[in-house]
């Protein structure tokens, strides 16, 4: 039998050193997919689902391995746990529960908060991580401007449908403008800066007005924590901007304030509609369903046409969930939105981790008040950009406090 020596036995591999190593080439390749998925979001919807699936993957096999499922948890979990409970109340009372069950895998999606949150482990993956998006979203924004040269009669659109674009780019350009305004790396306000113009350009000539509108409260919420002295100018510029943009644009901003204006008067009779739904539905409402045939039992006018979703996300919500799901609803966003916000104060003296987190919380108010117009919820492409965003945060959450040696496992 052969005696090991103490050089015999220094020699033979470490199987703690040979797992650490694995765990390492585990964490590479799942930065890398990560930064994949961020430049991916706005293209193709086929494309960027399998990257997350594959990305997913890859994190769970490294979650087995490290035991880690605990450490995974965050402040955001009670908000999507009621979200979901109020689902599951609602389902048996669905008034087409095979459609209900498959909008269950809108849920799924809420993993890539938990997948960006726990997969980006340092502020080099962080970097490259934005980099992804921003160059994602510059790409995407050029390739729409050169389409709509091309055709300059219609709204900016190119890959998916306007709605989608325009979440998209809104999405995008506020968190791009946060990062330029907030970071104090060269390199990367450079890049942030010329993708805050190529999607802000891009926003703008999709001529919708929600975005707009959502984007405008993210400006003025981003300028008053970093340039405040430059808020005076916005109106200025809002002026000035409405007097040089063409027709189209201008006829846009004065439908704002027309409740005549076709788009305006369409979501007053489906808001009208929606409310009436909901009367009859109060508690559990219609399931989570489209609400074509729903629509079609309470339209005032047979010449109504009916709509699938209600253009608001509270009225929505209240259609289909009832009460209990939008007291649900409403709670996660409180508590997302107070993660946000206290993210953003913590960490206000590190100029990276907050531009990230006061992009996501920019970002979430603009998904709001756009959300008021549009169910935005319920669009795959925009909403996985949104959680990816939210997932930055909680991202830069964890690399805070673990800096500041905290225990994140009972966060």
């Amino acid at each position: 039998m052969r005696v090991r020596t103490p050089e015999t036995a220094s020699s033979a591999p470490n199987v703690e050193d040979l797992t650490l190593d694995k765990d390492t080439r585990l964490d590479s390749i799942l930065g890398w997919l990560l930064v994949a998925v961020a430049f991916a979001l706005p293209f193709y919807i086929a494309v960027e689902q399998n990257l997350f699936a594959l990305a997913t993957l890859v994190w769970l096999v490294g979650l087995v391995r490290r035991r880690g499922f605990r450490r995974v948890a965050t402040p955001l979990d009670l908000g999507f746990a009621l979200y979901l409970a109020a689902e599951l109340i609602s389902l048996p009372f669905s008034t087409n529960l095979p459609q209900s069950v498959v909008y269950l895998k809108r849920f799924l999606l809420m993993v890539m908060v938990y997948l960006v949150g726990s997969g980006i482990r340092d502020e080099r993956w962080l970097r490259r991580v934005l980099w992804g998006f921003l160059a994602g979203m510059s790409l995407y924004s050029v390739w729409g401007l050169v389409w709509f040269v091309q055709h300059p009669d219609v709204r900016l659109r190119h890959i998916q449908n306007s709605m989608t674009t325009v979440g998209l780019t809104m999405i995008g350009v506020t968190l791009a403008l946060a990062v330029a305004l907030k970071t104090r790396e060269r390199g990367l306000r450079w890049g942030a800066a010329i993708a805050t113009f190529l999607t802000g350009l891009a926003l703008f000539l999709t001529n919708t007005r929600g975005s707009w509108l959502g984007f405008f409260f993210a400006l003025l919420l981003i300028l008053w924590y970093t340039r405040r002295r430059w808020l005076w100018a916005v109106p200025v510029v809002l002026v000035l901007g409405y007097l040089l943009v063409p027709p189209a644009q201008k006829a846009r901003v004065r439908g704002f304030f027309s409740p005549k204006w076709e788009s305006n008067a369409n979501r007053l009779m489906w808001w009208r509609t929606g409310v009436e739904i909901f009367k009859h539905y109060p508690i559990v409402g219609i399931g989570d369903v489209g609400t074509e045939k729903m629509y079609r039992r309470y339209q005032r006018s047979p010449d109504e046409q009916p709509v699938g979703h209600m253009h608001n996300i509270f009225l929505h919500i209240a259609v289909t969930l009832g009460v209990v799901g939008l007291s649900a609803f409403a709670a996660m966003l409180v508590i997302m939105g107070r993660f946000l916000w206290r993210t953003f104060e913590r960490l206000r003296e590190d100029y990276l981790s907050s531009g990230v987190a006061l992009g996501a919380f920019a970002v979430f108010v603009a998904f709001l008040v756009n959300g008021l117009f549009e169910w935005n919820f319920g669009d795959a492409e925009v909403v996985t950009a949104f959680w990816f965003v939210v997932g930055l945060a909680v991202a830069v959450w964890r690399l805070g406090a673990r800096a500041d040696g905290e225990e994140l496992a009972a966060a």
